[in-house]
């Protein structure tokens, strides 16, 4: 790491926000949230990256921590800033990672004709996110979370990110995956660390664990 200590900015997830690191702050680090900002329609991911990178503060050391579609957009802004180090949980790192099922829903973009009482209906989402068993106060997070979403920005989000097309590899990253990642299936992704029994929530579930790796790599 740089001799200057670096600022920590995380990324949260779609339909998520900065609560989801709630257990997995970095000591002794100065921490930052980056928001979502107003989209474009015709924003890419690498457009509205450029967005979020208003937000960080460049004559300083960054490290990026992004999960899920965060993930993917830390890795649009670290193609476009220098970042000391990029965290990814749960994500992707190139189209080459992509499940199955992106080919289905971009030739078939259900999303778009959904109507807004479903896009806006957390318990629709959240059957596909959290296994069973999932604790009562953390569904509750997650719905709060979510209906702060609008069913606009979450078909735009969707877009980009079914139709994101990346290709380069970046430098000086660790990438924490779940062996019972759901959305993001283990066996797609390349140069990652496993977290047995990590699910696509294990930002929450597994953040003590993932917590002292990240702190372990940032200390050398």
């Amino acid at each position: 790491m740089n001799a200057e200590k670096p600022i920590v900015y995380y990324i949260s997830g779609l339909s998520a926000d900065h609560r989801i690191y709630q257990f997995l702050m970095i000591d002794g680090y100065e921490s930052k949230a980056i928001e979502w900002a107003k989209h474009e329609e015709y924003d890419t991911m690498a457009s509205y990256a450029s967005k979020l990178i208003q937000q960080i503060d460049t004559t300083k050391p960054v490290v990026l921590i992004g999960t899920s579609l965060g993930g993917m957009m830390s890795i649009e802004i670290a193609k476009q800033i220098k970042v000391e180090h990029t965290f990814l949980i749960s994500s992707i790192k190139t189209r080459f990672e992509q499940p199955a099922y992106f080919k289905f829903f971009r030739s078939f973009p259900m999303y778009e004709w959904l109507p807004n009482s479903v896009m806006g209906n957390p318990d629709f989402f959240m059957r596909f996110l959290f296994p069973a068993g999932m604790k009562k106060e953390w569904k509750e997070l997650f719905a709060d979370m979510f209906n702060k979403w609008s069913p606009a920005f979450l078909r735009w989000a969707m877009k980009a990110a079914l139709n994101w097309t990346n290709e380069t590899k970046i430098e000086n990253y660790t990438h924490f995956h779940g062996d019972n990642d759901l959305v993001f299936p283990h066996k797609h992704i390349q140069n990652f660390q496993l977290i047995q029994g990590g699910t696509h929530i294990m930002v929450i579930t597994k953040a003590r664990e993932i917590k002292k790796l990240i702190e372990d790599t940032m200390n050398k």
